[in-house]
């Protein structure tokens, strides 16, 4: 502020003030700048008092707030009722309603729980659909057969006796499979001897009458064979069944 002053005038600062022109010019530049510095003030101190009276207003809403918040806290809790010491149905009133809430979510969880199984039996159902006869007995058939066949192996790992277990039908095709070996040896050493002693003999066997009963015998045999191998198979998928079921 004192900057502001000429260099001619500094002097009349330090003296008693006079009535003059120069007294005159120094009082109103110095009014000018008090005015301007005053109303710098005036705004800030404005500003600053409109901040506190929003900080006041947000501060206030936020104890309303907090305040509804405890009270729906105590009405849930029950501590709302603990004023009423002299009567002791008041002082229950806050557990009891906590005690209802709670058996209203049971109440609704229950619900729900046997809505899912409700639903979860009609899908079952929609999926599935009753066997027939037909079914139960290839059922059972693939039971016998399962227990046939856990017996048999329970027998072999004990050490027991072929002549004391029942066959079962593994060990009925491998003793077909040995018969039908021995038929197919049999058959060709047969044909061997009958080329061997036909000419000592001397009768005379037609060679298309031979030709004929040997192919007959090895279509039997190859009939034999085929059946053997389909029942193998089926046995093979009655056993792969029975292992799943």
């Amino acid at each position: 502020m004192l900057g502001d002053v000429p260099e001619r005038h500094k002097f009349m600062l330090k003296q008693e003030i006079r009535l003059s022109t120069a007294t005159l010019d120094i009082l109103t530049k110095a009014h000018r700048v008090l005015v301007m510095e005053t109303q710098q003030l005036g705004q800030a101190a404005s500003s600053l008092y409109t901040r506190c009276q929003r900080l006041q207003d947000e501060l206030r809403d936020q104890i309303r707030k907090a305040n509804d918040v405890a009270q729906q806290i105590e009405g849930v809790t029950g501590d709302d009722e603990d004023y009423a010491q002299d009567n002791v149905e008041d002082r229950g009133i806050g557990s009891a309603k906590v005690d209802s809430r709670i058996e209203k979510v049971k109440a609704k969880q229950k619900e729900l729980i046997e809505r899912t199984e409700r639903l979860r039996n009609k899908l079952n159902k929609a999926g599935t659909r009753e066997l027939s006869d037909k079914e139960r007995a290839w059922f059972a058939e693939v039971d016998k057969m399962k227990q046939s066949l856990l017996n048999a192996s329970g027998a072999e790992r004990n050490g027991a006796d072929d002549d004391d277990v029942e066959p079962t039908p593994v060990k009925r095709l491998a003793q077909v499979k040995e018969l039908k070996d021995d038929l197919i040896q049999q058959a060709s050493e047969l044909q061997d001897t009958v080329a061997e002693e036909q000419p000592d003999t001397g009768v005379k066997v037609p060679s298309e009458f031979r030709k004929a009963k040997v192919k007959q015998i090895m279509e039997l045999l190859e009939r034999e064979t085929a059946m053997v191998e389909a029942a193998t198979k089926k046995l093979r998928k009655l056993t792969v069944g029975a292992g799943g079921y």
